[in-house]
């Protein structure tokens, strides 16, 4: 429960929305599929966003540029792992491939990811061969490689043949998931990537101005390196 005089909040957890009485400001087609949103704010009504699903959109195209992203193989169909496979399908991907413990999770974001993409082949693969197996993107969605999870939900010898690498933990930002993927060759991208540009997209609703990314990025290096 927020204070009335609060105008906006970010929330990092998964929420599910309504569809009614809602106004929706970013990727509708997504957001709808989705019905989840991180970024609230109250005026005369409710305003959400669901950031994480166009951050990264942003993420990836500050990466990895006008790239395709090819065949994906996402592990983790949780909270983040829906706002990222919905991301994905903003990004054009129409072949992806879901692992997760929880097989009726990863069954339940399928469904929903075909009922908005009915053009995409999605898939649920109890196997990580199966799931690897020509994929050019790989995508880590779970909590493993965080701080008191160390790890990789992906072993190394099964990332050669893909192109690009997502961790979406961003602490640490280099985990063994991105470190396996680079040693393999692949381009990675940090769930810290994530983290920046939601804040970006979150200090315009905020105070009405837009930062400079790379002014931004120095500076946040700068802090970090101090």
């Amino acid at each position: 429960r927020f204070n009335a005089t609060y105008r906006n909040r970010d929330v990092f957890s998964y929420r599910q929305i309504p569809r009614s009485g809602v106004q929706y400001n970013i990727m509708l087609e997504w957001f709808l599929a989705a019905r989840w949103a991180n970024l609230h704010w109250f005026d005369d009504f409710d305003q959400l966003d669901g950031e994480d699903m166009a951050f990264i959109v942003a993420a990836y195209r500050t990466t990895f540029g006008p790239a395709p992203t090819g065949a994906v193989f996402q592990v983790g169909a949780g909270g983040v792992g829906k706002a990222v496979a919905f991301g994905l399908l903003a990004l054009g991907a129409r072949d992806i491939r879901l692992n997760d413990r929880d097989g009726a999770r990863a069954t339940a974001l399928a469904a929903q990811l075909r009922a908005a993409a009915p053009d995409a082949r999605i898939a649920v693969v109890d196997d990580l061969v199966d799931g690897a197996r020509g994929a050019e993107g790989l995508v880590n969605c779970t909590p493993v490689g965080m701080v008191g999870s160390e790890g990789t939900p992906l072993p190394p010898e099964l990332m050669h043949g893909a192109r690009w690498a997502f961790d979406a933990v961003y602490t640490p930002v280099d985990t063994q998931f991105l470190g396996d993927a680079s040693a393999s060759g692949l381009k990675v991208m940090s769930g810290y990537e994530l983290f920046f540009h939601q804040g970006i997209d979150c200090w315009k609703v905020f105070s009405g101005h837009s930062p400079d990314p790379e002014t931004l990025r120095a500076g946040l290096q700068a802090l970090a390196d101090a």
